[in-house]
């Protein structure tokens, strides 16, 4: 539930939950305490924003404080005008300033100089209010109605149809985008009487809502949509409050004067449980419970009566009050005393004590628990001995993933006070070593490496001390494990190597069915987002917390976009199959790249009303135009994370539709598109994306394995790209290209990171493929067949040769005795031009031959051609 836009002419009031001091209770005797300031004498308007600063106006400029008024700084860099009677803040927490005979001035969110928004506006505004809906800024002017902005405030304009009075001292707005006016006109002999004006088409017209004998002074509208207005002027018995719940319809409203001492009313501030408070003269402060008709007074500590100004705090609830000559007081009803344990024990239970003290009767008081990760709290009543209460969360809410809670006091006037004041407390809960590691994948390819993270503060961090009472001694050729350091080299576990939350490692065991428990230890912190640092370059991270965290609650502190990737045997696709979870136990990629440290924050808050953060990169798939796909294969290693992309968001250069290429494990093969003209850590990309081509785009990319054997590339996607585009790979060492749409798979020989294989894919119309091809594209004059390279090799090479017309071909493989080994091709037609084919140094059953000699002869046509190559294992 929310309460309604209001404001008045000192401030703009958003009303918020009421409640809640944080420290120790001493007995409550005061309601009230003063502020240190601020130093300027007249306080008209108060602001408080979504971060909880105060900010106040005075007649000697603007004053700010972000510690509730403990110290105030005065803001008036650029503010020409000190003369401040309003205050008002906008979507994005710009602030505004009225002023008497300067108009309004504007304040950038976290600026320090003000900005004067002159055009059409010249008047003393005494109120201000603000439209989020619809982004209407609107103005109360001393002499010339309302004005209205709808950029922003750079320009303004007069809005008085239908509104006689042009001296409007207080505005507010409803949900439903209808403004109200309150004004005052001179009537002689009596002073000023006042009029209440309503518009429900956003200030263009206006109609009158009520009549008063005196001037209306504030407005405000509560959650029920209820309207009241407070008064002052010569008319003692009609001064105070005025309530209307219909809309301001003119026969709706009603006075609220019980109590209220027929006080002068220059401001009004309504809490989310519907408590008004009202500020009057020389009266004080009084308050109004939801729906009651007889008002409070609460006024202890209060040595200044004379209020011109409310404010409520929207983060702890703490009432601000600014007097005239007094400056500001802070105020609260209800103080709970609490201090949270630091530690609980998995499955027993945990008990919570505080204390409360409060100017009213407690109604009740209430204990709100959860277990770390859960969407929402249950809630428990506190049993009562005296002024302390106590409740108790069950063992089964104490567990491995720790304990949150909050709680909240109620009192007989609906005062609330929460504490914290937001968020909860979150308690570590320590834990055996009952929680393990799943079951990890067995053998010794690299399909069986999984990067492993314990979400857990563990008592022992030693890696040998959790892994080998599982495992056994270390022995690489049972089982490995490594990090990641800043120097994107690999670090094999030693005695120092330690297991800390947030990091994750590459694990790889040979033998099936291992189980890894953890060891004792403690769950993490969940009241506030975990801080992981980040180097330059790839990082391998987990989840601190003992429960899945959505990726949208995960972001870097940089506010670059962020990816995780994870390996299953291979990196997953970004693209179509993007990390959607944080999941405790399982290792992450995450790549900075920034040249200094970044951190990855992860908000562990799982509230349906929490505030995620992340600006990670959702599925890109369907944003692109089209894509390539390239995916690699070498015995059983894979690539499959490589897309050539067209997307109209792309620039060419790096940006966030670009992606690099995460690190390789164990026997690898890798597919990168290299980028070293980019300023970044990485040296190639997995994602490589282009703005929408006219004629055709080049991509660059390099195939890279540590596997002696050939390198399999299929490309996919190719039906995405425009049918009139033809799509190629070309080989410019060995001055071959195949056409794609004709067949999408090619091998290549193994190369090592040292002399990667570097390709080209060409796409494009016809006359821009054949320029490129042209390059490479020659036809011999005469037969030729190539040296096979490498050669020595083992166990994959190249045999490359040259056809002057079309011919069909046979290509085959003898041991030096002239026994049939292989055959390649066998009486295949095949163009004039150059061709290659791979021999992975298998026979025709498959099997891997033994080092030796080897002839490789060529049939075309009527000529034969051999030559000698050398297997060496």
């Amino acid at each position: 539930m929310k309460v309604k836009r209001q404001a008045f002419f000192l401030c703009s009031f958003q009303a918020v939950l009421i409640a809640l001091m944080v420290g120790t209770a001493i007995g409550q005797t005061n309601f009230w305490a003063p502020t240190n300031g601020p130093s300027a004498g007249d306080v008209r308007a108060l602001l408080i924003n979504s971060r909880g600063e105060v900010f106040a106006g005075t007649n000697g400029g603007v004053f700010h404080s972000t510690n509730e008024g403990n110290t105030w700084t005065p803001v008036n860099t650029g503010l020409t005008n000190l003369n401040v009677n309003a205050l008002m803040i906008y979507a994005n927490e710009d602030i505004f300033a009225g002023t008497v005979g300067s108009g309004v001035f504007r304040l950038k969110n976290n600026d320090i100089q003000w900005e004067k928004l002159n055009t059409g506006m010249a008047d003393t505004v005494l109120a201000l209010a603000f439209d989020p809906s619809r982004r209407l800024i609107f103005a109360g002017t001393g002499n010339r109605g309302v004005l209205r902005s709808t950029d922003n405030g750079n320009s303004w304009a007069l809005i008085n149809n239908g509104l006689s009075d042009k001296n409007v001292r207080a505005l507010a707005i409803n949900d439903s985008g209808h403004v109200f006016a309150g004004t005052f006109f001179p009537v002689t002999g009596l002073g000023a009487l006042g009029r209440i004006f309503r518009s429900t088409d956003n200030g263009n017209s206006w109609k009158q809502a009520l009549l008063t004998q005196n001037i209306v002074a504030a407005l405000a509208i509560n959650s029920a949509g209820d309207i009241f207005a407070g008064t002052f002027g010569l008319f003692v018995d009609t001064r105070g409050v005025l309530r209307s719940t219909n809309n301001g319809d003119v026969n709706s409203w009603k006075g609220i004067k019980s109590g209220l001492l027929n006080s002068n009313t220059y401001s009004l501030a309504i809490t989310q449980s519907g408590v008004v408070f009202a500020g009057t003269k020389p009266s004080g402060v009084f308050l109004l419970p939801n729906n009651d008709t007889t008002w409070t007074p609460v006024n202890a500590g209060l040595t200044n009566k004379d209020v011109q100004t409310l404010a409520i705090n929207a983060n702890n609830g703490r009432i601000f009050a600014g007097t005239l000559g007094g400056g500001v007081f802070r105020g609260e009803g209800i103080r709970i005393a609490h201090t949270p344990s630091s530690l609980g024990q998995s499955g027993r239970e945990f008990s919570v004590q505080a204390t409360i003290t409060a100017i009213f009767n407690i109604a009740n008081i209430q204990l709100n628990y959860r277990r770390g990760g859960d969407p929402s709290f249950i809630s428990v009543v506190m049993a009562t001995s005296g002024s302390s209460y106590q409740a108790t969360i069950p063992a089964n809410a104490v567990t491995s993933r720790g304990i949150e809670y909050f709680i909240v006091a109620t009192d007989q006037k609906g005062l609330i006070a929460r504490l914290p004041t937001s968020g909860y407390f979150s308690v570590q809960a320590q834990v055996s070593d009952e929680t393990r590691v799943t079951p990890q994948p067995n053998g010794s390819e690299q399909t069986a490496y999984r990067l492993i993270s314990v979400p857990l503060d563990l008592d022992n961090k030693n890696a040998k001390a959790v892994l080998e009472d599982d495992l056994g001694r270390y022995d690489d050729t049972k089982w490995r494990f490594s990090e990641l350091l800043a120097n994107q080299r690999y670090a094999e576990i030693s005695d120092a190597t330690t297991i800390i939350p947030g990091k994750s490692f590459w694990l790889l065991v040979k033998d099936a069915g291992k189980v890894i428990d953890t060891g004792a230890g403690k769950s993490n912190i969940t009241s506030r987002p975990y801080a992981i640092p980040l180097h330059s370059g790839w990082n391998f991270v987990g989840n601190p917390l003992n429960f899945p965290i959505p990726v949208k609650n995960i972001s870097l502190k940089s506010g670059k976009p962020i990816d995780l990737r994870i390996y299953n045997g291979s990196w997953n696709d970004p693209s179509t199959n993007p990390v959607s979870a944080f999941v405790p136990f399982e290792g992450y990629a995450a790549f900075n790249e920034l040249s200094s440290v970044d951190t990855l924050l992860v908000n562990p808050d799982l509230s349906a009303s929490s505030t995620s953060f992340s600006k990670q990169a959702a599925s890109r798939a369907e944003s692109y135009l089209w894509s390539i796909r390239i995916l690699a294969q070498c015995q059983e290693a894979r690539d499959v994370d490589n897309f050539a992309a067209i997307s109209s968001g792309a620039t060419g250069g790096l940006d966030a539709w670009d992606r690099p290429e995460p690190p390789v494990i164990g026997e690898y093969v890798s597919v990168s598109f290299p980028h070293r003209d980019w300023e970044s850590h990485s040296p190639g990309f997995c994602l490589d994306t282009r703005p929408e081509p006219t004629y055709g785009e080049i991509w660059e990319f390099e195939v890279t394995t540590n596997i002696r054997d050939k390198v399999n590339l299929t490309f996919e996607g190719l039906e995405q790209a425009p049918n009139e585009f033809e799509i190629w790979v070309i080989d410019e060492v060995l001055q071959l290209s195949q056409n794609l749409r004709e067949s999408n798979r090619y091998a290549v020989a193994g190369s090592g990171p040292d002399h990667p294989k570097r390709l080209k894919l060409v796409t494009g119309r016809h006359d821009f493929v054949a320029g490129k091809l042209a390059e490479v594209k020659h036809i011999p004059t005469t037969h030729e067949l190539s040296q096979n390279f490498p050669n020595p090799f083992n166990p994959a090479t190249t045999i490359r040769y040259g056809l002057p017309k079309a011919e069909r071909v046979t290509l085959k493989v003898y041991t030096l005795l002239g026994e049939e080994v292989l055959t390649m091709i066998n009486d295949e037609l095949k163009t004039a031009g150059y061709h290659a084919a791979i021999w992975d140094g298998r026979n025709q059953n498959g099997r891997q031959v033994a080092s030796g000699m080897y002839i490789y002869r060529l049939r075309a046509g009527s000529v034969v051609m051999t030559r000698k190559m050398a297997l060496v294992q």
